[in-house]
């Protein structure tokens, strides 16, 4: 129950941003802050997703934005633990 509220609330939050140019992406086992409180490997992981997102679309070809694309990356099945 706990985590579908959480992934519809997920799936609203991306609707509502007008951007054409968002990604959700969601880690198991991990909470909302981000990379406080997370375990070492998935603050890795994290940061690294957030750098490879950013370096792809800072990246350019012939002076063109080379992605004008949205994503959900559900391919993490989310975790709750207790």
């Amino acid at each position: 129950m706990i985590l579908s509220r959480i992934l519809l609330a997920s799936q609203r939050a991306y609707d509502v941003v007008v951007s054409r140019d968002k990604t959700v992406r969601l880690y198991e086992c991990a909470y909302h802050a981000l990379i406080q409180g997370e375990l070492e490997e998935t603050k890795a992981q994290i940061l690294k997703d957030i750098r490879s997102w950013l370096d792809f679309r800072s990246s350019t070809k012939g002076g063109v934005q080379m992605c004008l694309s949205s994503t959900i990356d559900a391919s993490v099945e989310p975790v709750l633990t207790s």
